[in-house]
């Protein structure tokens, strides 16, 4: 969906389960703290009236963070919500993750129509084992 207006939610702000060397989140800042869905509602509510004005084709929703899977039930009440409160336009949800997540949480979203960037980081050593893959990435395989 080109041109559409991009709404970047991080569910529980920079926190992370992972120390990912290539993370660009400040570590000492990486804080929680999770956004509730009233104040959501009201966010949509101002969002839409902007995308209205300002003549946008759809919204993307994109989940990032620090680790946006680990608050998944937060992520799919958020998509229920969103899908209720953005029926009239094109709603694109896309979540950005390091992939090392439960088989079903992906498959959850997946089956929800999200899609997914994976970040991932070559070990120290230059040797990428099955231990180094993301999960992520075999569970898209399976999927597709």
């Amino acid at each position: 969906m080109d041109n559409a207006f991009i709404l970047e939610l991080r569910p529980i702000g920079n926190k992370c389960s992972r120390n990912c060397r290539h993370c660009y989140q400040p570590k000492p800042s990486m804080t929680e703290g999770v956004l509730d869905f009233e104040n959501l509602g009201r966010f949509l509510k101002n969002t839409l009236e902007y995308i209205g004005q300002k003549k946008f084709p759809g919204l993307k929703v994109v989940f990032h963070g620090g680790e946006p899977l680990d608050k998944y039930n937060w992520i799919r009440d958020a998509i229920e919500l969103i899908k209720i409160k953005c029926c009239d336009i094109n709603v694109e949800f896309i979540c950005h993750s390091h992939g090392f997540q439960s088989e079903e949480k992906l498959l959850g979203l997946l089956d929800e129509k999200v899609g997914f960037g994976i970040s991932f980081t070559f070990p120290e050593h230059n040797i990428v084992t099955k231990n180094d893959i993301p999960p992520a990435v075999y569970v898209a395989n399976k999927h597709h």
